[in-house]
């Protein structure tokens, strides 16, 4: 994953998702639709998961939706404003998916 972040962040370290949009490949016009890669570093993301004192699943939903909403174009570097669209959005997105693996 350092690597990865190296090459195209220019970040020598590792992070905990990246992604990979497919906005250079044509895509159909109808759903479903491929919007792209997400690569979630399990070290990075079991280690956060304790400090925050969460199970290790838990925070890979939480990498998995951070990582969608980046695919769809959301991007929390670009702005506080948009940081806080996108953690907004985030939350409400997991919230409902416990709401609906509850069911």
């Amino acid at each position: 994953m350092t690597s990865l972040n190296h090459k195209f962040r220019n970040k020598i370290r590792p992070t905990d998702v990246l992604s990979f949009p497919t906005a250079m490949i044509p895509q159909p016009k109808t759903l479903p639709r491929f919007l792209g890669d997400i690569i979630i570093c399990w070290p990075v993301c079991e280690r956060q998961a304790k400090h925050l004192g969460t199970p290790s699943l838990a925070e890979a939903q939480r990498l998995a939706v951070h990582g969608a909403l980046h695919l769809l174009g959301y991007d929390h570097e670009r702005s506080a404003q948009e940081d806080t669209l996108m953690m907004s959005l985030q939350e409400k997105i997991l919230k409902q998916l416990i709401r609906e693996s509850l069911r």
